[in-house]
């Protein structure tokens, strides 16, 4: 496993085989994924144009109803959709959401789930909320995944997914995020834990990449 920083959109550009996104397993009450922050939304953003993507909405046997939102666009909103219905029908697994032809390869997009869904928390639980959030929930209640840590037995489980998945395709290339990095909040025992999983399952197939430093993103000049 090779560890590099790197944005999200370059690495989409550079082709890989399969490149993943961590996801909170979190479907919204009209059937949505959550794909609002991190690499999800960074995904989010990369299916909007792909050819793919705008070929799956000509089809007339679509079941996708738009919901008109404020902060989605079309294409967004069946995006998420697609998400939603991927998590609803197969659980919160590592899972393909799209794949598209580019000259004579193929690139496919998919989640690496890191948090649980909706979850019921007890007064036990809530050293599983985000601290930024414990102000925010009652206890006994079910609270979103993008609300609590990183779960570190999701991420070792749905890094097996990754692995079964790239095996099955016969992928030589694969990109994924740091997990639990960043809003996943682990401790640095849950750290070691992953990173020693990651480094015995994952061989020169597997690009781990983090987001660099906001500084280093060139900016556009202005004209």
């Amino acid at each position: 496993m090779r560890v590099v920083e790197d944005w999200m959109d370059n690495l989409w550009r550079s082709c890989p085989d399969a490149l993943f996104f961590c996801s909170n397993g979190v479907i919204s009450e009209r059937g949505r994924a959550v794909m609002g922050a991190g690499t999800a939304r960074a995904a989010l953003k990369i299916a909007c144009g792909s050819a793919a993507i705008m070929a799956e909405l000509r089809d007339p046997a679509l079941a996708f109803v738009h919901v008109p939102s404020r902060n989605r666009t079309f294409v967004e909103d069946y995006i998420s959709w697609k998400q939603g219905s991927l998590l609803a029908t197969n659980g919160n697994i590592s899972q393909l959401l799209f794949s598209e032809q580019v000259g004579e390869k193929w690139r496919s997009m998919g989640s690496l789930p890191t948090k649980l869904g909706s979850v019921k928390i007890g007064r036990e639980h809530l050293c599983y909320v985000l601290p930024e959030y414990i102000g925010r929930i009652q206890v006994g209640t079910a609270v979103p995944g993008w609300m609590l840590r990183s779960d570190v037995q999701l991420i070792k489980r749905s890094i097996d997914d990754m692995v079964r998945l790239t095996d099955l395709n016969g992928w030589s290339y694969v990109a994924f995020p740091s997990p639990g990095a960043g809003a996943g909040d682990l401790g640095e025992s849950e750290t070691r834990e992953l990173d020693e999983h990651m480094r015995a399952l994952l061989d020169s197939r597997f690009v781990m990449f983090s987001r660099p430093d906001k500084k280093s993103k060139p900016s556009k000049k202005k004209r």
